[in-house]
């Protein structure tokens, strides 16, 4: 194992290992309905985001001090170049509000603005979704293949949800045509609610193809880097590789498909 790798693999263990606490966290609060206000219109936040958010970022801060750290809740900056952390301490916050179990932690490491490493817990369904570069991706440590399907109509694309607040109206156009595009052309279009879910879906072959019209850095790192583990193809707007840049986030194991989303995605 190359230099690069083998740290990325010990960074990996420290991933693992804070976001299993974090997990048992995820599951313990949930059940109390716990207090959450509104970031912006339809938009909450739970004091369980904050309160792993808290756990995670103290976490690493203390074992990898070097890496700077950027939060859904608390913030940071991204770097130009070298690494940096970003968790979304619960992906999927009305799922999780709602009692569904369609959310988890999504923890990723960025380097030079690439998805590097993810780890994503989905605590109530008992599963750990891992992956990198260089590295396998791996479902409760089993290893995982994406589908290479032939066309749209082979697949179940997962798709992001609808906008909120500040012209929410006005996003949502460009997603109705986008919808109304797969439903003609997909073998079945699904809203579940958490863009890591997507993600890691589509590396172990459940999803055909997933897309989200937006791209932040915490709901897509981790899922980005364990798709493509995964040998997940997965481009921006303009058909490059993924980087926190990207207007968008498209991904499938078939270019072809790839191509026939983006036609209706602009």
């Amino acid at each position: 194992m190359r230099e690069k790798e083998s740290n990325l693999q010990q960074l990996l263990g420290i991933a693992t290992d804070v976001t299993a606490a974090a997990s048992e966290l995820f599951v313990a609060r949930q059940p109390q309905t716990p207090y959450w206000r509104s970031k912006d219109d339809r938009d909450p936040v739970s004091e369980v985001d904050l309160e792993i958010e808290n756990l995670v970022r103290a976490h690493l801060s203390h074992v990898v001090p070097d890496i700077p750290f950027v939060g859904e809740e608390t913030g940071g900056q991204i770097p130009e170049f070298g690494r940096c952390w970003v968790l979304d301490p619960v992906d999927g916050t009305v799922n999780y509000l709602e009692k569904s179990p369609l959310c988890g932690i999504s923890l990723g490491l960025i380097e030079d603005r690439r998805a590097v490493l993810g780890v994503v817990e989905l605590p109530f369904f008992k599963e750990t979704f891992t992956g990198g570069r260089g590295l396998p991706a791996l479902r409760n440590g089993s290893p995982i293949n994406c589908k290479i399907p032939q066309s749209l109509r082979d697949c179940v694309v997962a798709v992001g949800d609808y906008s909120v607040g500040s012209e929410a109206h006005v996003r949502n156009q460009q997603k109705l045509r986008l919808h109304a595009h797969l439903a003609d052309r997909a073998y079945r279009v699904r809203m579940l609610g958490s863009a890591a879910l997507d993600l890691v879906w589509t590396a172990a072959g459940i999803n055909g193809a997933c897309i989200a019209l937006s791209n932040n850095p915490w709901d897509m790192t981790a899922g980005v880097a364990i798709a493509e583990a995964a040998n997940v193809i997965v481009t921006g707007h303009d058909l490059r590789p993924h980087s926190v840049d990207s207007k968008i986030v498209v991904a499938s194991g078939s270019q072809s498909v790839i191509a026939e989303i983006l036609q209706e995605s602009h």
